[in-house]
């Protein structure tokens, strides 16, 4: 990877306001929520760089809040240093998404999809691989994704305290622990 661009089309969360006010701090977030899109500052390229420092320096990212109360719609824009095609790249999330992230990454080629397909999904993501483009020369590469973040986040809290009590970490229910 050459470099990335993340863009997340995310529902309102409770940083914004419900009704107008004033936010001299964070100008955008005093709009109403249920009725304006947001652009707020984003951090996950630099939490990306702190989990895989060979993509540190290499991201950039826009986030908008829009007036829907869960899920987002995001898109990775990746340029590789090696051309690649739409149907690797699809295989291998159709690979991941039925074997080792199985549960945590859903793979669909059905048509168009919206915040709606994936509410009460327990994946953490759900990749749009009918949308997966890659430019003539294979080194653009632009994948879109979807996710009920708050469903899947709590998902996946369930799948460590599973993980912690295999390990004998957390009780079993009735030695104590509940």
């Amino acid at each position: 990877v050459e470099d990335y661009k993340v863009v997340i089309t995310h529902g309102y969360t409770k940083r914004q306001a419900l009704l107008d006010s004033v936010r001299p701090d964070q100008p955008g977030l005093g709009d109403a929520a249920p009725e304006h899109a947001v652009s707020v500052p984003m951090t996950s390229p630099q939490v990306i760089g702190e989990m895989i420092p060979a993509l540190s320096g290499k991201g950039t990212g826009l986030m908008v809040r829009v007036p829907m109360p869960r899920s987002f719609m995001a898109t990775l824009d990746v340029t590789t240093t090696k051309p690649t095609t739409r149907e690797d790249i699809n295989r291998l999330f159709r690979q991941a998404a039925e074997g080792s992230l199985k549960g945590i990454l859903a793979y669909s080629e059905d048509g168009a999809l919206s915040s709606a397909d994936v509410i009460g999904r327990p994946e953490s993501v759900l990749i749009a691989g009918h949308q997966t483009e890659v430019s003539s020369d294979g080194r653009q590469v632009r994948v879109v994704f979807w996710s009920d973040n708050e469903y899947g986040f709590a998902h996946r809290v369930w799948d460590l305290v599973r993980l912690l009590r295999n390990l004998g970490s957390v009780p079993q229910e009735g030695a104590g622990g509940g």
